[in-house]
């Protein structure tokens, strides 16, 4: 990132976690870099890079809208947003609106996350 700095002990780690996980499909060339970056014994012998795990959670989710179960649209939603928000996002939309005008939503069915299907009649 242009104007941070990096202090060099972080870089030579993330140097060696690229090297870790590349191992695997190039052990040839990732057993000599290494070497040459100073590390005594087998690149295999090391222990995998650990997973942080709140690194994994989307902030974000795009549900799919159907209505009468056909797809029409999708929207993008905070992570974990409730039934109604869902609902009042996915109505607002404009190209999910047009398909409601003059119509009666006679009821919705929500998986969270997933997918909303508008009833309507």
């Amino acid at each position: 990132v242009e104007g941070k700095e990096c202090s060099k002990d972080k870089l030579v780690d993330v140097w060696k976690r690229f090297i870790k996980v590349l191992s695997p499909f190039v052990p040839h060339i990732c057993e000599e870099l290494w070497e040459l970056s100073g590390n005594k014994g087998s690149i295999f012998t090391e222990r995998w890079p650990g997973v942080k795990e709140e690194y994994l959670v989307e902030e974000s989710v795009s549900i799919a809208v159907q209505i009468n179960g056909k797809l029409r649209g999708r929207i993008t939603v905070p992570s974990g947003c409730s039934e109604k928000e869902v609902l009042e996002i996915a109505v607002k939309e404009p190209a999910i609106s047009r398909w409601l005008v003059n119509k009666t939503l006679v009821k919705h069915i929500y998986i969270q996350d997933k997918i909303i299907n508008l009833i309507i009649k």
